[in-house]
């Protein structure tokens, strides 16, 4: 994979949102926050110009724990 191929993002409210239906490869930490970074960058926009839009319909309990996941990655240093 290239990283030509990778989306990038600061925001974890939206790396939660494109981790129910993309794939997560690492976080890449950076001075005081990380970057989630994503396979397939194409799809990736596609969602997030979906989320952005609020024409995405996803399972609340299922967004809610994604974050939780990826505040867990974030504080316990396993990425």
């Amino acid at each position: 994979m290239t990283r030509l191929n990778e989306y990038r993002t600061k925001d974890i409210y939206l790396a939660s949102f494109i981790s129910l239906s993309g794939k997560l490869l690492r976080l890449e930490r950076e001075s005081d926050f990380y970057w989630f970074v994503f396979e397939n960058k194409i799809m990736c926009e596609e969602i997030v110009s979906n989320y952005w839009q609020g024409e995405s319909k996803v399972e609340a309990r299922a967004f809610v724990n994604a974050i939780k996941g990826l505040k867990t990655r974030v504080f316990s240093g396993d990425n």
